[in-house]
Parts: structure tokens; C-alpha cells; sequence
């Protein structure tokens, strides 16, 4: 009974690419079985669609975010390797399913807490969600199940994907002048 209520149901958007599927390939949705044995599904399914029936549980879930933080790490020293490393990181932002949270972990901010062991001692900031925004392929989708994690980093004269330039008032100044009251 629990494995059917925590089963989701993988889908392939039609924009992937082609070979083998590995986890992160899929959206997920959820699903459902009637008494009937009827299945719905919170999406719109394609005729020959590729499918996968996944199960939403603890040790998956942490098992496939560590997979994203070493993959991280991974591109980041290819890209060292190949004499272009990235930028350091200065920031990052975690949204989380609330599915995910202390209720999946039995831990607050194991998602935060995972992804922050990956990417170094940076600001971090993001919330709870119904719904998380973030690429499969090279489609962006909306999510379920999941947490979107992105890395900020600064790069030539822009700063957090603001025009910031030097000698521009940054967003903490410009917040701490606060207007006169009336």
C-alpha cells in the first residue's frame, strides 16, 4: 500500500535526447489507481509516449540529488581540466516540492543542506514550492517531486544576472534608502 502511495509516474518529453534514459531524463507526475485499477495521471500522455513508473521515497530521493551534486562537481573539474573553469560560485537558490521536506527527509533543509555540501559556503535563498521550474533536455518544464536547484555565479562585469556595473549602486544599497514617511 505505501509503494502505491508514493508511485509517480515518469514521462520522456518528446524534445529529449536520444539513447539511454537515466533518472533525471523524466518529468514526474503524479498518479493515482482507482478501486477499478484505473490510472490517472496529472498530465497529458502522448500515444507512444515513454513511460516509467517510479516510486517516491527517502532514499531515492537522496540518492538522485546526490547524483546532481557530484555531477556538478564533476563539470566543474572538466572545465578546470580543460583550462576554462567556471566562475566561483557566490550564491544559490533551492526550491523544493513541500512534498520533500521534513515530512520525505525526517531532517529540515536536506535539500539546502545536501546541494550547500556540493556547491561551498555561499548565500543561499529559495522556498517551498507546488510546482518547481526547471529543464529536462533542453525544454524548461514545471515539475513536481522535486527540488530546482541554481548556482550563481559571477561572470566578466555582471553580477547575478543583474546589469550590474562598477560604480552602479548594488540592490542592498539602493534597499537600505528607504523613503521618508509621509
Amino acid at each position: 500500500e505505501r509503494t502505491l502511495r508514493n508511485m509517480t509516474l515518469g514521462l520522456v518529453p518528446s524534445t529529449l535526447k536520444s539513447g539511454p534514459l537515466e533518472p533525471h531524463d523524466f518529468l514526474i507526475r503524479s498518479m493515482g489507481i482507482d478501486k477499478d485499477g484505473n490510472i490517472a495521471v496529472g498530465d497529458f500522455l502522448r500515444q507512444g509516449q515513454q513511460i516509467r513508473f517510479m516510486v517516491r521515497d527517502r532514499q531515492g530521493a537522496m540518492e538522485d540529488l546526490k547524483s546532481h551534486g557530484l555531477a556538478l562537481k564533476r563539470a566543474e573539474l572538466q572545465a578546470s581540466l580543460e583550462g576554462q573553469p567556471l566562475p566561483q560560485a557566490v550564491g544559490m537558490m533551492v526550491f523544493s516540492c513541500n512534498g520533500r521536506g521534513q515530512e520525505l527527509y525526517q531532517e529540515e533543509s536536506w535539500d539546502t543542506k545536501t546541494m550547500a555540501s556540493f556547491v561551498g559556503p555561499v548565500p543561499c535563498s529559495g522556498f517551498l514550492c507546488n510546482g518547481e521550474i526547471g529543464k529536462v533536455g533542453e525544454t524548461t518544464h514545471l515539475h513536481g517531486f522535486t527540488a530546482a536547484v541554481a548556482v550563481l555565479r559571477m561572470t566578466g562585469d555582471t553580477a547575478l544576472g543583474y546589469g550590474w556595473r562598477e560604480g552602479q549602486r548594488t540592490l542592498s544599497e539602493e534597499s537600505e534608502q528607504v523613503p521618508p514617511e509621509p
